[in-house]
């Protein structure tokens, strides 16, 4: 389905890809998943989020949050779990009768993802850690090709020494990065993605990367 051709998802009807309108950041993660929200907000220099990519999407949570007080003008979700794709679509059906900005949930892989659209704002967010080296450096560079000059990308992933590092194993987490990892990472991506980064360990385990095209 081409990324302009979107419309009402039912429960009984579901599609790829689905517009909504109004939606509230509801889940039970939520509390774990605050502070990626306020550093969001606060490493965006106070500029309001307009068209967004959310690579790994999972459940949308981020994507709600994103739309509230209709600033985003587009965001897209891209996630290769059909279930957590259905997931955020069937949060997403809420206040679908109001009008407001347009989200489209695509359940496909990053590899699949080609849209003629570029955006001020490309999200990696819990999404490097689950694969090796070679296919993060594919993966930020295609990423930072989507970004409008001037925007910004957005990277959380845990630290292994934080409380989801190796001392809480995840069998999905197959590449914990430190924060010289990352940065090599970055480099080897594109050297002017990792001189325009800022990389930093939060106090909740979670290390938080932004940079500028």
């Amino acid at each position: 389905m081409a990324l302009g051709e979107y419309g009402k998802l039912s429960r009984e009807h579901r599609e790829n890809v689905y517009r909504y309108q109004d939606c509230h950041p509801t889940t039970t993660e939520t509390a774990d998943l605050i502070g990626r929200v306020q550093w969001l907000k606060e490493h965006n220099d106070k500029r309001l989020f307009r068209r967004v990519l959310d690579i790994g999407c999972h459940d949308g949570f981020l994507s709600r949050w994103l739309l509230r007080g209709h600033s985003c003008e587009l965001l897209v979700g891209v996630e290769i779990g059909q279930d957590a794709t259905l997931n955020a679509v069937e949060q997403a059906l809420i206040d679908q009768d109001v009008e407001g900005p347009m989200a489209i949930y695509l359940n496909q892989s990053w590899e699949e993802f080609n849209q003629p659209l570029q955006f001020t704002e490309v999200l990696l967010c819990e999404l490097l850690e689950h694969f090796p080296h070679e296919e993060n450096v594919a993966l930020v560079k295609k990423a930072h090709r989507y970004l409008v000059t001037g925007g910004r990308g957005f990277i959380t992933t845990p630290d292994p020494e934080g409380p989801f590092g190796v001392s809480n194993p995840d069998p999905h987490h197959i590449n914990l990065m430190d924060v010289q990892q990352l940065d090599a990472l970055l480099g080897d991506a594109d050297e002017s993605i990792r001189l325009s980064s800022h990389i930093e360990v939060m106090p909740d385990g979670i290390i938080y990367a932004t940079w500028e095209k």
